[in-house]
């Protein structure tokens, strides 16, 4: 889930399901200065994923490490969507 403070929220689910409340996300990723836009994960890289926000970055994060792994710059406008 992708927030409007840039920060991005990520539940793990269990055998069952949900099985917390969601005022409690399991990783919280921390980086973007502005809201987000989209959110995509790695089609084969386990706990890789994509943000892009209206800072005009995407970064590229690691969730077990809760770092951000790379972060592209110098979009003219915000990135809306990934392939």
């Amino acid at each position: 889930m992708g927030c409007d403070d840039g920060i991005v929220k990520i539940w793990r689910l269990g055998p069952n399901g949900l099985d917390r409340s969601l005022e409690e996300p399991n990783v919280e990723l921390r980086g973007h200065v502005e809201r987000l836009y989209c959110i995509k994960y790695h089609p084969y890289i386990r706990n890789v994923i994509a943000s892009a926000s209206y800072d005009r970055t995407v970064k590229v994060w690691n969730i077990d490490s809760k770092q951000a792994v790379k972060t592209l710059k110098g979009h003219t406008d915000v990135v809306r969507k990934f392939l």
